[in-house]
């Protein structure tokens, strides 16, 4: 059976990696939330993607919005893209060109760029033509368009390749401060980046002098480069079976298995066998077997699960916390999750409550010309 959860669209799946490698930051939003509040708004959005410092990003009828969790629009749905909300600006697309708004919505940095990626450590990445540069928040050009491929800021450095090939690492000023040849690297996550060079099939992780952490190469899951998010990293290896690495390179779990998740906290992890799912710890024991059908990925403290065509949660120790009632569900972000039910979006907390418990009459009849105008897109990103 496949695993369904809530589609994540180009800009939900941008956001969560730049989540990934930390310096993730949007205007100041609130903290708190209200379900009564969101009831009246959720309903009507085509995708709704995790909460993020209070705000989180939506869709209604193919243009990208923002909304807050208590119940606010805080930026209309009329963007084509929106790209994350990071460090009081998010991307935007309008007529096929990228530019920046700010909290109120207004459009800072005029939309010029061919692409545009979210801020980090206070630059951001763009393009115009076949070149990319970098941008402050001011839309000062603060590194020149020189490169072929430019990621993210991380950690002080961000991996570039020039259109000669010559790749590495360069500071915020532009200037090179690792030189490696690679061709393709996100960059640097907890001191170590992962990196696919030139000449060899597979990634492997160096520090920031270069230094190569093991000699074996490695694929995650789904065939692109893993990162240290804490001690560990779970990757499948080239010659087939999943192992899960400390930082050191050392092997804490061996690739014994058919698949092992994305890391749950700082010592469990979700192992795939050919007779089911089952959760290790950092010893390799066992502490207990999944009786589902489908498993997805631990977030702030809690795993989609699903059986029969049905979904839920569980937390870390196997216990289903939240039953198995959604058609499709998706990550807990700050204490909520987007889920799916008879065809409409809904928003739950971590005790099982909805946005479907706090719709109002007037609310529930327009769910229901909602619900005529067919089902929400859902997706099964893995068998």
């Amino acid at each position: 059976m496949t695993f369904k959860k809530i589609i994540i669209p180009i800009a939900g799946c941008l956001l969560m990696l730049a989540l990934a490698a930390g310096g993730w930051y949007f205007w100041k939003g609130t903290r708190s939330y209200s379900l009564k509040g969101l009831s009246a708004i959720a309903y009507k959005y085509d995708q709704i993607c995790p909460f993020h410092n209070g705000l989180a990003l939506v869709s209604e009828n193919h243009k990208w919005g923002v909304i807050d969790s208590v119940g606010n629009e805080v930026v209309p749905c009329k963007y084509e893209i929106l790209l994350g909300l990071s460090e009081g600006m998010a991307a935007f697309k309008k007529d096929g060109l990228f530019g920046y708004i700010d909290k109120s919505g207004e459009e800072v940095i005029a939309y010029q760029y061919d692409w545009a990626d979210p801020f980090s450590e206070g630059l951001a990445a763009v393009r115009k033509g076949e070149r990319y540069g970098y941008i402050n928040t001011k839309g000062d050009i603060v590194i020149p368009f020189k490169f072929s491929s430019a990621e993210p800021f991380r950690e002080g450095l961000a991996a570039v390749i020039y259109p000669n090939g010559k790749s590495g690492f360069i500071n915020n000023k532009g200037e090179m401060e690792l030189s490696y040849n690679f061709n393709r690297s996100l960059g640097f996550s907890n001191g170590l980046a992962a990196v696919q060079s030139n000449d060899e099939e597979g990634y492997y992780f160096i520090d920031k002098k270069g230094k190569r952490l093991t000699e074996m190469n490695w694929m995650d899951y789904r065939g692109t480069m893993e990162e240290f998010t804490g001690k560990y990293a779970s990757l499948i290896t080239l010659v087939g079976g999943c192992v899960v690495i400390d930082n050191k390179g050392n092997e804490i779990i061996p690739f014994s298995f058919r698949e092992c998740l994305p890391i749950c906290c700082e010592d469990v992890f979700i192992i795939k066998e050919d007779e089911g799912y089952i959760i290790k710890d950092s010893s390799n024991k066992t502490v207990c077997s999944l009786n589902y059908d489908d498993v997805g990925t631990f977030s702030d403290g809690l795993i989609e699960v699903g059986k029969k065509g049905k979904y839920g949660y569980m937390n870390k120790n196997g216990e289903e916390v939240i039953p198995l009632v959604y058609d499709a569900c998706g990550p807990f972000s700050e204490g909520l999750a987007a889920v799916v039910k008879d065809g409409l979006y809904g928003i739950i907390d971590k005790k099982g409550e909805s946005t479907f418990d706090y719709m109002s009459d007037e609310t529930k009849e327009l769910a229901e010309i909602k619900k005529k105008k067919g089902r929400v897109n859902i997706m099964s990103p893995r068998m």
